[in-house]
């Protein structure tokens, strides 16, 4: 009972150290408001400007996601520069929330409008999540 208790403790340790040593950064612009401006059009959903809230640094692990892990997961899905990142399981309601994530100066399509599961969220142990999100084409 000791011994499985100390190597979890161990196992939670090494995760936290891999975490700081090899994390970067990741910008997640929060919701903020949109205002009604010239040519406002409610049926056509144009002529307002969207403000975005300061971005919120976290801190992940980046790795790109091969063509490959794509085509065996999510069937019908091209690549298009995915990334899978590894983020402390707070991050996820930021995560949520945002309306904008930036991982080296590319977007990549959030929470709220992620069409066709591009976005995934999957629990990982030690208290981190992974997270695969896609880049999106302009």
């Amino acid at each position: 009972m000791g011994n499985t208790k100390l190597m979890s403790d161990l196992h939670k340790n090494f995760a936290k150290i891999i975490f700081l040593k090899y994390s970067e950064k990741v910008f997640v612009y929060l919701k903020a408001t949109s205002t009604k401006s010239t040519g406002y059009d409610k049926f056509r959903d144009v002529g307002y400007t969207v403000s975005n809230q300061n971005y919120v640094t976290i801190k992940a692990i980046l790795s790109d996601v091969k063509p490959e892990e794509l085509i065996l997961k999510q069937i019908g899905l091209t690549e298009t520069g995915a990334k899978k990142i590894i983020v402390e399981n707070r991050a996820i309601n930021v995560i949520k929330n945002s309306a904008k994530i930036i991982i080296n100066g590319q977007a990549y399509y959030v929470y709220s409008d992620a069409v066709g599961n591009k976005l995934q969220i999957l629990a990982d142990s030690f208290g981190y999540s992974k997270i695969m999100v896609f880049k999106k084409e302009i």
